[in-house]
């Protein structure tokens, strides 16, 4: 046997930290971010040319939303825009309607799908002929696309 003496060891205190310098926050995630927005009224960010674009919007009952004191902005709005300038974001501009306006829009639209759906699907099949080929059917509501598998037996897969 030996007789060496065990010497016991703390353990050694953890590096200080070093953190590093404080540096400018990424606001790509909240460009173009809308603040201080009326909750009555729905906003959009509409391009300022071609199809889809501000024309779009002002014939569905938009309007293109100004800077003024208490209205709404946009968190990557240039501090030199003033009071009465359209608000701009990127090549677009941003509209908004009033919410309950929109809604009778939706509503409207909707009714029209609607109408399409009673006049595509086939009310006494199970297939929907909408999102399928079977069952389609005219305005008359007769059929007017009919399939005959001649190749192979019917087969129905149900999964």
């Amino acid at each position: 046997m030996s007789n060496h003496v065990i010497k016991s060891r703390t353990p050694a205190a953890p590096p200080a930290r070093k953190d590093p310098p404080p540096r400018a926050v990424d606001r790509s995630l909240q460009q173009g971010q809308i603040r201080n927005g009326d909750p009555s009224k729905h906003y959009v960010w509409a391009y300022k040319v071609g199809l889809g674009g501000v024309g779009y919007y002002e014939n569905l009952g938009y309007d293109i939303e100004v800077k003024r004191p208490g209205g709404p902005y946009c968190t990557s709005l240039r501090k030199s825009v003033g009071d009465g300038s359209p608000i701009e974001w990127q090549d677009n501009l941003l509209m908004s309607i009033d919410k309950t306006e929109l809604a009778e829009q939706e509503a409207i639209a909707q009714l029209e799908v609607d109408a399409m759906e009673r006049r595509i699907l086939s009310p006494s099949s199970v297939v929907d002929g909408l999102r399928g080929i079977q069952g389609t059917r005219g305005r008359s509501n007769n059929p007017i696309i009919s399939l005959v598998n001649e190749t192979s037996d019917n087969t129905t897969s149900l999964g």
